[in-house]
């Protein structure tokens, strides 16, 4: 009985001790491995970003080759006077482009007044400038914009800024030396103002 005791002690014990050993190795495993997938989550989205940047550009671009290939053909067509304003044709060609543009194109559309002319020409207008915008938004994004430094200005630039706002020729006379440019000490009443040869009299 108290051999028996003893071996199942004895056990106990090594299951107690492995058990606390596997305990440490899992912490010490957690400790590294948390910050590994942090790292490689981190990696991940940040080429999911790139890719998504680089696939919106594409496609940008691509919206910018169809736009120039179909103002080709609009352009042919009027020239050779075919009927190009008709709802079928703009209905055609705006169904080209990506949802983005037929969106901002139906929206710039709705904001037009109903006698307003709704010309094909005023669509591919539309969508150029969308395309327009969105190349500009491309180029600024990821780069700090540099905002001009206000310099100070000197105290003599100032005093003579001032100065030079607060001189002035009279209307009637040319003197400078008036309170205002309409008050003039010289020709007082209408009659010498007209006849100094001057339409600005009061």
């Amino acid at each position: 009985m108290t051999t028996s005791l003893s071996t199942r002690q004895g056990l106990l014990t090594k299951v107690s001790g492995k058990l606390s050993t596997l305990l440490e190795d899992a912490q010490q495993e957690a400790t590294i491995k948390v910050p590994a997938e942090a790292e490689r989550r981190n990696s991940y989205l940040q080429g999911k970003k790139l890719q998504y940047e680089n696939e919106e550009e594409c496609r940008s671009k691509d919206q910018r080759f169809l736009y120039e290939e179909l103002s080709s053909i609009y352009l042919q067509m009027r020239h050779k006077e075919e009927s190009v304003d008709n709802v079928v044709l703009q209905k055609q060609l705006l169904s080209k482009f990506s949802e983005r543009i037929q969106r901002y194109v139906l929206k710039k559309k709705s904001e037009q007044h109903m006698e307003d002319v709704r010309t094909t020409d005023l669509l591919l207008a539309h969508v150029r400038d969308f395309l327009d915008t969105e190349a500009e938004i491309q180029r600024h994004i990821g780069k700090d914009i540099e905002c001009p430094v206000a310099v100070p200005m000197k105290v003599s630039s100032l005093k003579t800024k001032k100065e030079r706002s607060k001189s002035f020729s009279c209307f009637f006379c040319n003197e400078s030396n008036h309170s205002s440019p309409r008050i003039c000490t010289k020709y007082t009443t209408r009659e010498e103002r007209v006849a100094c040869g001057s339409y600005l009299y009061a």
